[in-house]
């Protein structure tokens, strides 16, 4: 593939042994690659005879990659890497001629790691014969797919001849053509074939998102009526754009909900047309989950939400009607909710006379309903959110960098700079429809169960009301909500309900469903693990190594000497996991409060001298820096405001929990891949991830989890542990 480079002439054109590197190189390392150079261009590499061996040198290195090292303060291009690099199977194939950190398993690990979050894109845009230099990533990455397009040959209502057939049919509906094409975007496609499904002679509606009381006009899909109440010989009166989820979407005006006092629910376009902009569609008669969260944002500020449902759905309006009261009440909003039924003799509104339908709501609204008692504290309360992808590039880069005023396009050119596109690519943007399938799915509450643990432990009254309260706003699912960059290490977190938050205490009244059962997969030491990779401690690695030696009972042995190591108890085991946790943390300014904690810090620092060392590097390049790296190359932004003390600390705790995070993101998305499509993920909790599946299969999927998990990049230099249990419900798994 011929590749031509734009280094400001440090790099020659022509045919790179390596394409796919040199790509990989340039998105992962766009620093350091900015005065890269090709090294003998074309050259193969050459081995001689003893060249098998690991450390053998070849007769020839061939073409070579001359670059700044991304590991210590190298600015004279002193690291070169072969062509032959690969980050799966040849990872020690380069050399740091500055401060030789190819010598440590650390940086090897965290370099072959960058890269490969990297490598699948570089290799398809090779296989595309695409030039090195990528596509505006604000065009292409932030929008992962093309942007919904109307039917082609799609006509405004507005533009066509009052005689049209398409005008004379929303006229014999009781519509006036112009209004719909002026309010609602209506228009006419006399044949489509792309987007799907094909049709001819057709009214399209355009379908908006809509968040909240207002927003602005973005396209999500379209339906295709037919112009006649009988369909044709397809059978099918509407047709929906190919991929799009009515589920997550609300039908209403572009211009959104207008202002006013009165939220009306309604089921299908024709009802939201006769009733107008105040009126809302579900596309359907009953409303999903994330269908209630927009309901709730549009509620905010009204007086009252009508339910409008058709004449044969009272008892699905029923079930809406309760639903939104409790949603309502649980995110402190003080608005009744009533159900309000067509007039006599009318299956919808859409049926109606706009005159008869402004009578029954008005009747409706003349006996309200309740309104909720049940308010929760803020922390329970489901803010609005934006989950776009470009939402996430945003909050990526007010992580990296403090910046809280980045448009979508300005942060797509700031992870492009800093080195973290594919981190974005790779890992961020498609854990997003994972976390949303989590969100959809919940965990099943036994009610019964929650109050025996009540009338077990008064104490547990109030946050069992607020669980079982959120409960009943879904179904009988306690559903939560997930920040996919909650913390500023990357950490996912969870909000209304926070299920990662709830008391151990009540786990047991969360439960499987019928015919399934719950699986908990959890890291051991993990972040001591973490730790390990990064510093390359030999003595820590040594420990990981065998599955069956545990770091705290070895720590526990250590600090008492003269205690046999069968005597060591799990009260010894816990009375230093703390203060190791501290030692780690805030090794500076660490002050053991006992005479086992002081002797504990003593043989760790003579123990484990590498990891001390690295610690007092960390703290000090951090605080230098303003900011850390992960392993993938997560830029974290160290808080300046904070004293010496608090930097050194975030230098070490963002390395350290930062890289965790991303480790457990790619076990994820390695888990989701490898699991058979009948298993759920149910909540990431911390360093553990919850899931159900059919009972028949717990123990393939127990082993495939483990895998996926112990595994999820390649060239770690520390072994991943994970203890998997199950059972019918949450406190059974930990």
């Amino acid at each position: 593939m011929p590749i031509v480079t734009h280094d400001s002439g440090t790099s020659s054109a022509g045919q790179l042994r390596n394409p796919t590197l040199w790509l990989a190189l340039k998105q992962a390392l766009p620093c350091e690659m900015a005065t890269a150079q090709i090294l003998r261009p074309g050259g193969r590499r050459v081995t001689n005879g003893t060249a098998c061996l690991p450390d053998c040198p070849p007769a020839d290195y061939g073409e070579e990659y001359q670059l700044n090292c991304p590991f210590c303060a190298d600015q004279r291009g002193r690291m070169r890497i072969s062509h032959t690099y690969d980050p799966m199977v040849q990872p020690r194939r380069w050399h740091c001629f500055n401060e030789s950190c190819h010598q440590r398993p650390e940086h090897r690990w965290m370099l072959a790691t960058r890269l490969q979050a990297a490598w699948a894109q570089a290799r398809c845009t090779v296989a595309a014969g695409l030039d090195c230099e990528w596509a505006a990533f604000a065009t292409t990455a932030i929008a992962a797919a093309a942007p919904p397009a109307l039917p082609e040959g799609f006509t405004s209502l507005l533009s066509l001849p009052a005689a049209h057939p398409a005008c004379a049919y929303v006229r014999q509906r009781g519509f006036d053509p112009h209004s719909l094409g002026e309010t609602w975007q209506a228009g006419y496609s006399a044949q489509s074939t792309a987007p799907a499904p094909a049709f001819q002679h057709r009214l399209v509606i355009p379908l908006y998102a809509v968040t909240g009381i207002a927003t602005e006009r973005v396209l999500v899909g379209w339906q295709a009526r037919e112009l006649a109440e009988q369909p044709n010989q397809s059978g099918v009166k509407y047709l929906t754009m190919s991929g799009f989820r009515k589920s997550q979407y609300l039908y209403t005006s572009p211009a959104g909900v207008a202002p006013g006092d009165q939220l009306v629910i309604v089921e299908g376009v024709t009802d939201a047309w006769r009733v107008g902009p105040s009126a809302v569609a579900l596309l359907g008669k009953q409303a999903s989950s994330r269908q209630l969260e927009l309901l709730v944002e549009a509620a905010r500020m009204r007086r009252i939400v009508v339910v409008g449902l058709d004449a044969d759905a009272d008892e699905a309006a029923g079930k809406l009607v309760a639903q939104l009261q409790s949603r309502l009440g649980t995110n402190g909003i003080a608005v009744p909710v009533v159900r309000c039924r067509p007039p006599a003799g009318r299956k919808d509104f859409g049926e109606c006379h706009p005159e008869d339908v402004r009578a029954a709501i008005a009747e409706a609204v003349a006996q309200p309903g309740p309104v909720s008692t049940t308010v929760l504290p803020r922390r329970y309360v489901r803010p609005p959110r934006d989950t776009t992808p470009a939402a996430l590039a945003v909050q990526l880069i007010h992580h990296a960098t403090g910046d809280t005023t980045a448009t979508p396009a300005e942060a797509a050119d700031q992870i492009t700079r800093l080195g973290m596109r594919s981190l974005l690519e790779t890992f961020e943007l498609p854990l997003m429809p994972i976390l949303r399938d989590i969100e959809q799915t919940g965990l099943l509450l036994d009610g019964e169960r929650l109050q025996s643990l009540v009338q077990s432990d008064p104490t547990l009254a109030a946050e069992a009301g607020r669980i079982q309260a959120s409960a009943d706003s879904t179904g009988g699912r306690v559903r939560t909500q997930l920040n996919q960059l909650g913390s500023r290490t990357g950490r996912v977190t969870a909000s209304a309900y926070p299920l990662q938050s709830l008391p151990r205490a009540l786990r047991s009244a969360l439960i499987a469903d019928a015919g399934r059962t719950l699986i908990c997969a959890d890291y051991r030491h993990f972040e001591w693990r973490i730790a390990a990779a990064l510093s390359g401690d030999p003595q820590l690695l040594a420990v990981f190594a065998d599955a069956h030696v545990d770091l705290y009972q070895e720590l526990a042995a250590m600090a008492s000497p003269g205690l046999p190591r069968d005597a060591i108890t799990p009260e010894h085991r816990t009375a230093i996991k703390q203060p190791m946790m501290q030692f780690l943390y805030s090794h500076h300014r660490f002050q053991p409060q006992s005479p086992i904690e002081c002797t504990l810090g003593d043989v760790f620092t003579r123990w484990a001298p590498t990891l001390c060392n690295w610690l007092r590097t960390q703290e000090a390049a951090g605080a230098r820096d303003g900011f850390v790296r992960t392993a993938l190359g997560r830029q974290i932004r160290i808080d300046p405001d904070t004293d010496l003390a608090q930097q050194y600390r975030q230098a070490i705790s963002y390395a350290v929990q930062g890289t965790a995070a991303d480790v457990f993101k790619a076990a994820l998305l390695t888990a989701r891949r490898s699991l058979h499509a009948t298993v759920r993920f149910l909540l990431p909790h911390h360093d553990s991830l919850l899931l159900d599946c059919p009972s028949e299969l717990v123990e393939p999927t127990a082993a495939t989890l483990t895998r996926a998990m112990e595994e999820p990049l390649t060239a770690c230099p520390v072994r991943l542990q994970v203890q998997v249990r199950a059972g019918q419900n949450w406190a059974e798994c930990t």
